[in-house]
């Protein structure tokens, strides 16, 4: 008998399925790993093979299939399709993209400039939108030809150094393709704000797959979460000539009367050791009992975390051997049996603490006893409502004539993370301007830390930190460590000083 719907079944444990595969979806998103390869490593073996027999004539991304093509090329062409729905362009230097034909304006969605486009202009590049011989923004030609979008463009933050624009898959958080985001958008789920979730009204993680119980446990909680337990209604309902009562009382047999409402189960939740459970209402939905369940403590003598689970799981089991071996238990036994599970299954799991390497930098000063090392530390301070970040580096070394405190404000910044990455920008260029060949970089924001550290590229501030990394390449030695805000005190508060003093002064 089929209980669940396959389609039920290939939603993902957070949907309220059971997380199957869905092979068609599955095989598509594979295929365009392969097609993701083609556009990243055009000079490759196989790209050089594929594209010079099939793409000589136009782009990967435009080419049609043509009627001699292999059943390979098919295949990839659609896991290049799939592509197509979540790629878009990070900007570096402006002169890989088209201003009006090209994804390029967010880094988290498909968005473009919409609009009456002019016939001259319309083929024209994002660096035509810059300063002559300058990566900043033409500010008035921007507002002249995007008017609508001139805000947006302006929070883009171009590469200083002549990074090169980059192919970004959107659906991840570093832009790059995997088979896990390419299967989400294959089967149209929530990627970044694409299309919501179907919960069904239910947190299916915190009440089913978090809870501290066995898999088979957590598998009956999900089935009668669905209505997949063979209770006498349930069998009725789906055509069988069964007698639906309950074996102890004599009631239609659904999922809620076998679990909260029968005077059998209310007696072994009575004498279950949870706090408030004296008096027990009815339920018609097996959601709101178990959610009024899991609120209820259990008393410290029974030294057990959760027990509810278990008591569903025995009430059934009860059920079963009543209703197959005519064999009856007392409600005493029912709960023994549960509490008995719970801790058997308790004590055989084994806790095991995994301590990560920390990122966090020791207080101590750095020793600054070569010449040319030193150490700098930056911070920003943002605002939201003026889309504004004021930026400071603080740097300590031991030549007298060095600078020590700086403090910039930057307009049209977008984000906490724009505004931190600014900062660190602007303390190498500076720590480069002086001549410095040895720098430590300490820095309170741990994804920028992180990223420098494993030399990963963000999507949101692409063009920024293209120009960090070109930077670090300029030094002799270069190490990058996190701190706390609460050692980064001065630093924080020359970035407020000089953000606060510029919005006064406005």
């Amino acid at each position: 008998m089929c209980w669940i719907a396959w389609e039920k079944l290939t939603k993902t444990k957070k949907e309220g399925g059971l997380g199957f595969k869905d092979i068609t979806a599955f095989n598509e998103a594979l295929l365009a790993k392969i097609s993701w390869r083609l556009i990243n490593e055009p000079k490759g073996l196989l790209a050089r093979v594929l594209l010079g027999k099939y793409c000589y004539a136009s782009d990967i991304l435009k080419v049609k299939c043509p009627g001699s093509a292999s059943h390979g090329w098919r295949s990839i062409l659609v896991g290049r399709d799939l592509l197509k729905k979540q790629l878009g362009w990070a900007i570096g230097n402006g002169k890989s993209v088209r201003a009006w034909c090209d994804p390029w304006l967010s880094s988290s969605c498909l968005s473009m400039p919409m609009g009456p486009m002019p016939r001259v202009g319309k083929d024209f590049l994002v660096a035509e939108l810059f300063e002559n011989d300058s990566v900043n923004w033409n500010q008035e030609k921007v507002k002249e030809i995007f008017p609508s979008w001139a805000n947006d463009i302006l929070a883009i933050k171009p590469s200083r150094f002549d990074a090169p624009d980059k192919r970004i898959w959107l659906a991840t958080a570093d832009g790059r393709y995997t088979t896990k985001s390419g299967y989400a958008v294959a089967r149209g789920e929530q990627v970044n704000g694409i299309t919501p979730l179907e919960s069904g009204g239910c947190n299916w993680i915190q009440e089913v797959w978090s809870i501290k119980a066995s898999p088979k446990v957590k598998l009956f909680l999900w089935k009668s979460l669905v209505g997949a337990i063979p209770t006498g209604m349930q069998l009725v309902a789906r055509g069988m000539h069964i007698d639906p009562a309950c074996k102890k009382c004599n009631a239609p047999e659904s999922i809620c009367h076998l679990l909260f409402n029968c005077p059998f189960a209310k007696q072994v939740w009575q004498l279950a050791p949870l706090v408030g459970l004296e008096e027990m209402p009815n339920f018609s939905e097996v959601h709101k009992g178990l959610g009024w369940l899991r609120e209820k403590q259990v008393l410290p003598p029974s030294g057990i975390g959760t027990l509810y689970p278990w008591i569903c799981w025995n009430l059934w089991l009860a059920r079963n051997q009543r209703c197959f071996n005519n064999r009856g238990f007392t409600e005493a036994e029912t709960l023994l049996k549960a509490i008995l599970n719970a801790r058997e299954w308790q004590e055989a799991q084994l806790v095991i603490n995994h301590v990560p390497k920390s990122l966090v930098a020791p207080r101590s000063a750095v020793s600054l006893d070569q010449q040319g090392r030193a150490s700098v530390t930056t911070d920003a301070a943002w605002n939201q409502s003026f889309q504004l970040a004021g930026l400071s580096w603080i740097f300590s070394s031991q030549e007298p004539s060095f600078p020590q405190r700086h403090s910039a404000v930057c307009e049209y910044v977008s984000s906490p993370l724009m505004a931190e990455c600014l900062a660190i920008r602007s303390a190498l260029i500076s720590a480069l301007e002086y001549g410095i060949q040895f720098l430590s970089l300490k820095t309170d924001s741990l994804v920028l830390a992180k990223a420098l550290s494993t030399k990963s590229h963000l999507v949101q501030v692409h063009g920024v930190i293209s120009d960090v990394f070109i930077c670090i390449s300029k030094f002799k030695s270069f190490s990058c460590n996190f701190i706390p805000r609460t050692a980064n005190v001065e630093a924080d508060a020359l970035a407020k000083v000089s953000l606060s003093n510029f919005i006064v002064n406005l």
